[in-house]
This record gives C-alpha cells, sequence and structure tokens, in this order.
C-alpha cells in the first residue's frame, strides 16, 4: 500500500479537525457567532481601532479567496455546493475555537451563536 505524503496527511488532519468542531451551525449563524466575538473582542480592548493597513490586508484575502474559489468552480475542479459546505465548516470552525478560548479566559461556558 502507497503511503501517503505529508502534504495528504495534514489535509485529512485538517478535514478531521473541521468536521469535530462543526457546531451544526449554518454559515450565516456562525458568521454571526463570529460577529459577536469580535464585538466582545473590541469591548475587552482600549482604543480598539483598525488600522487602514490592517483593513487593507483584510480586503485583499477576500478578493483573493473570491478569485481562487472561481477559478476552481469554473474549472470543474470543486462544485459552488461544495465550497459553501467548507465555509461553512470553516465558519463552525472558528466560532467554537473563540468559544473555547473564551470559555477558558473567563472560566464558565462561552457560547457565540
Amino acid at each position: 500500500m502507497k503511503k501517503p505524503d505529508d502534504a495528504h496527511v495534514s489535509d485529512m488532519a485538517i478535514a478531521r479537525l473541521l468536521e469535530a468542531l462543526d457546531l451544526g451551525l449554518s454559515y450565516e449563524e456562525a458568521l454571526h457567532g463570529l460577529q459577536s466575538c469580535v464585538k466582545l473582542e473590541q469591548s475587552n480592548r482600549i482604543n480598539f481601532d483598525y488600522k487602514k493597513d490592517h483593513r487593507v490586508g483584510i480586503d485583499s484575502a477576500h478578493v483573493s479567496d473570491m478569485a481562487i474559489a472561481r477559478l476552481l468552480i469554473e474549472k470543474g475542479v470543486i462544485t459552488q455546493e461544495e465550497y459553501i459546505e467548507e465555509l461553512r465548516l470553516c465558519m463552525n470552525f472558528e466560532v467554537a475555537l473563540r468559544e473555547k478560548k473564551w470559555s477558558e479566559k473567563l472560566g464558565r461556558e462561552v457560547t457565540f451563536r
């Protein structure tokens, strides 16, 4: 049997982790959770402010993600449905990580839903 290369093993590990931390939320519900977490983080920092460079970096990343997704879908590498499900899983993963972080920080269960 052929041994998978390290990159493939990493991809498999990431996929298992994403599925394990799937909160079962829709993309919109998970996005709302992320917004709630960001608001909490903003309220716990003095003079929280996004600098111009930070905002440009975020917007550039969004454009890059959109371009890659469109190319992959147009070339038939993935379907739009697969892309949307992966977005949902990744957003759930992000919310789960932030819930864990804040639960540990505050010493009680925190949910952003």
